[in-house]
């Protein structure tokens, strides 16, 4: 569902995602900045009192590891000695003490021995036996705040970093976080940024604000600082699908659109998120993903959508701003997108590397619920009803739905000027764009005592 891609770009300059308004907070310090994470109180008590229920439990293996928490389980009374009389009094549970110290003890082992690793000549020793920590050695060193100490004598900057990540996930890393940390060694603001948008999760990376202030000049650290303690609250729009209809080879067919992003409210703006999975498609014969070919694609939907629309409820008002956030291995992103070499025809979820920014800006559109506005019947009468079409997507697939004014029948269709129409006649992105940003809205992230939000233009 696109036109055929423009013969030259339209537009200026894409318009940046203003910062947060909010004063920049410096990064707190510790002695041993380390990403210690402690027990929840309630599990705590929990295995203080001797008891722990599912909850608990789960707590537990998060924090202190599989091997401490079998060690309780394993002297916790069972449901049959608690009920006979006659049983022998039940197992003497070990003191909250004795599970951290327990615990401390392993810490102390598995630091001693790789720091040791660590003072000898061959470092690429310590991050192969980092790597080979069981899961219970490596939540145990990870408590340590002595090999913190001790590590931060010998590492700094990413190296330390990387020693972070690596105890905090082991092999199960998110793959964001996999993006993320390729964006900041590599010193990519723009995609550390982009990315710190578009996953709320990636704020709570241990050391990402020291990693952060040891890789970006002071003015993008500042930046990347400020996105990190903005106050917000956020919403998903949810996987739905809509009917839309035009003419195709002098008939009128039904397609059918996806629509999913996610809404982050601030005090003064409004991000619309689209996380974007790109693949290669099966039969390139080279990459056709690269990076020049996703800066077309985002710098121009930067341009054509951002600096436009704006929400106002009384005298409350939030600009509102997109982020496509384009990943590469994140099955749960928003959209699926095959990429193919070539610059045939394209759709919502099959595009083409050499489609212009305008057409990936056309696409994005569908992706917030935007059907096309291209070979469109003159009136809504033309669409058949058997195509099943609801009144509103009737109305949005007509000419006469998107002006107001009839045309006489035209099996070739009439094309809306407009990003949602044909041939780039225009690039304009009208308000009924924002129509069903401003239902999602209204449902998910609108305060209790406000009246319905409305969308006008922002100036």
């Amino acid at each position: 569902m696109r036109s055929p891609p423009a013969e030259e770009m339209i537009g200026s300059a894409p318009v940046p995602e203003r910062p947060s308004p909010e004063q920049v907070r410096e990064p707190e310090t510790t002695e041993a900045t380390a990403p210690l994470t402690r027990v929840p109180a309630e599990h705590a008590a929990a295995a203080r009192g001797g008891r722990l229920d599912a909850a608990g439990v789960l707590g537990l293996q998060r924090t202190i590891g599989n091997a401490a928490v079998g060690r309780v389980l394993a002297r916790q009374p069972t449901g049959a000695e608690l009920m006979d009389p006659n049983a022998d009094a039940p197992p003497t549970l070990p003191s909250w003490d004795e599970i951290m110290a327990d615990q401390a003890r392993i810490g102390e082992e598995v630091r001693k021995r790789m720091l040791k690793t660590l003072d000898g000549r061959d470092a690429i020793l310590f991050m192969s036996r980092l790597r080979a920590l069981s899961a219970s050695e490596r939540v145990a060193l990870r408590e340590d705040a002595e090999f913190w100490r001790q590590l931060r004598r010998r590492m700094s900057g990413m190296a330390y970093w990387s020693v972070q990540l690596r105890l905090e996930y082991g092999d199960a890393r998110p793959t964001e976080v996999n993006e993320l940390s390729a964006a900041i060694h590599t010193g990519d603001w723009h995609r550390t940024r982009t990315l710190l948008f578009g996953y709320d999760s990636l704020k709570s990376v241990p050391g990402l604000r020291e990693a952060i202030a040891s890789k970006f000049p002071k003015e993008q650290a500042d930046d990347l600082r400020t996105i990190l303690a903005e106050t917000q609250t956020r919403g998903e729009s949810g996987m739905s699908h809509y009917k839309e209809a035009h003419y195709e080879g002098g008939v009128i067919k039904k397609f059918v659109g996806d629509r999913n992003y996610e809404l982050v409210r601030t005090s003064s703006y409004l991000r619309v998120i689209v996380r974007i999975r790109l693949a290669e498609d099966a039969a390139n014969t080279k990459s056709e993903i690269t990076d020049k070919v996703v800066s077309r694609w985002e710098q121009a939907i930067g341009r054509l959508w951002n600096g436009k629309f704006r929400l106002r409820s009384g005298d409350k008002k939030l600009d509102v701003w997109f982020v496509p956030v384009f990943v590469y291995h994140d099955e749960n992103a928003h959209h699926q997108v095959k990429v193919t070499h070539g610059g045939a025809r394209s759709d919502e979820g099959n595009w083409h590397s050499e489609d212009e920014g305008e057409v990936a800006a056309h696409e994005f559109g569908h992706m917030l619920g935007n059907p096309d506005e291209y070979n469109l019947p003159g009136a809504t009468a033309e669409i058949p009803a058997a195509l099943g079409l609801t009144a509103d997507e009737a109305r949005r697939s007509s000419w006469e739905g998107v002006t107001g004014a009839k045309k006489d029948k035209d099996t070739a269709g009439y094309d809306v000027p407009a990003l949602m129409g044909s041939h780039y006649k225009s690039t304009a992105v009208h308000l009924r764009y924002a129509a069903d940003i401003v239902s999602t809205f209204n449902a998910k992230l609108r305060l209790p005592g406000e009246s319905p939000w409305t969308v006008e233009a922002q100036r």
